[in-house]
């Protein structure tokens, strides 16, 4: 625990050597060192130990603010699209099937590569005219 040839060190050894002569040292040791059981053989009392049950409220505001912040980010995505999308597309009409068509754009949107800087507003494409 010291350095070499510390002064230190030869006091701590001869208090340590005192102590293992008198018994004192190993009366510690099985005061504080040794497993043993508990006094008390009652075992209705309740421990104070920490468990998974423990923590179950935790659990449950991680999982609330989870399924929330997801909720957000979905509406978020639905209300972009649908912002983009505000005109119908007479391809879609055309088809036949309207829904099969909104779906396939919904997903082509969910796959476009957001090119714009952090920070920046993303652009928007409408009848023509350009705006940022």
């Amino acid at each position: 625990a010291f350095p070499r040839d510390s002064p230190l060190a030869d006091d701590f050894s001869t208090a340590i050597l005192t102590l293992a002569e008198s018994g004192e040292l190993q009366r510690i040791h099985d005061k504080w060192l040794t497993n043993t059981g508990c006094s008390s053989q009652s075992t209705d009392i309740s421990s104070n130990q920490l468990d998974l049950n423990s923590f179950w409220g935790l659990f449950l505001i991680c999982a609330i603010a989870s399924v929330l912040a997801l909720s957000v980010y979905f509406l978020r995505i639905l209300r972009t699209f649908s912002q983009q999308n505000h005109q119908p597309d007479v391809s879609a009409y055309a088809e036949g099937n309207s829904r099969s068509g909104s779906m396939q754009r919904f997903l082509s949107f969910l796959d476009q590569k957001d090119e714009s800087k952090p920070g920046e507003k993303p652009t928007q494409v409408s009848s023509g005219n350009s705006t940022v």
